[in-house]
């Protein structure tokens, strides 16, 4: 910098002494001009590691996702960005008592997942005979983080089943966030109210209220039900409808014979 003020100065003919004065003050200004820019470069440093610190820590708190659980316990774990457990919930008193008895914040969504199954079967929830249904359905609204937590998910329960040496059927759905926010509404799973909503559309008359306590086994079995009685009718009103076109047939035949 000295060698600029020098250069500067070299083609201005002034008084020698105002020169040298002024050259003096540029450059005792220099250091204190460039403290204060670094003071501010700092300053602006230190104020966006802050904001960064703040938004990673309110992130591991944030649920950007969640999976519930049905056996008969209705159970549905918050998963932050990080695939860690940040709240867990119990929609019936099955599902309360084992959210109370499991520490389940914190943990890995496949390690939450896992406890919870095994803790199932060790209170009886699955029947020795394999027949129990587990629904799992995972929430989120972006479809490759959905797809993914559905994975890790189903590969828990299944490695949790292993362990426990019981067999049982998985069920795997997706949703997206609004759907929890309306179940929650209802006081139940999003699996639940996604099984609710696809009896009910096989069903019109009946009710969610029937269905609330229900095991998820005895639902889908009425879904399969009402769903083998649709294809029944569909298949009966197929054969009704060939029968008449070929007794149309054979009527436009007969017609056509008369002289």
């Amino acid at each position: 910098m000295n060698t600029e003020i020098q250069k500067a100065f070299a083609a201005v003919r002034a008084d020698e002494t105002l020169v040298t004065a002024t050259r003096q003050r540029l450059l005792s200004g220099a250091p204190a001009r460039l403290r204060r820019r670094l003071v501010l470069r700092s300053s602006v440093l230190v104020l966006l590691a802050v904001c960064l610190l703040a938004a990673s820590l309110a992130s591991v708190h944030v649920p950007v996702a969640a999976v519930s659980i049905d056996i008969n316990p209705g159970i549905e774990l918050d998963v932050n960005l990080y695939n860690r457990v940040v709240a867990a919930r119990g929609f019936n008193p099955a599902g309360q008592a084992i959210v109370a008895a499991l520490e389940l914040e914190d943990r890995p969504v496949h390690a939450a997942v896992g406890a919870v199954i095994a803790m199932a079967a060790r209170q009886g929830y699955l029947d020795t005979d394999g027949s129990s249904l587990i629904a799992l359905t995972t929430s989120a609204d972006l479809v490759p983080a959905r797809n993914q937590l559905a994975k890790t998910a189903e590969k828990a329960a299944q490695k949790a089943l292993d362990e426990a040496g019981q067999a049982a059927g998985i069920v795997s759905e997706h949703t997206v966030l609004a759907r929890v926010a309306q179940a929650r509404e209802l006081g139940i799973s999003p699996g639940r109210m996604n099984l609710i909503d696809r009896l009910q559309e096989l069903d019109p008359e009946s009710q969610t209220g029937d269905y609330l306590e229900t095991d998820i086994a005895s639902l889908m079995r009425r879904i399969n039900q009402l769903k083998q009685q649709e294809r029944e009718a569909q298949k009966e009103t197929r054969a009704v409808g060939n029968e008449n076109r070929r007794n149309e047939k054979g009527n436009q035949g007969k017609g056509g014979n008369k002289p």
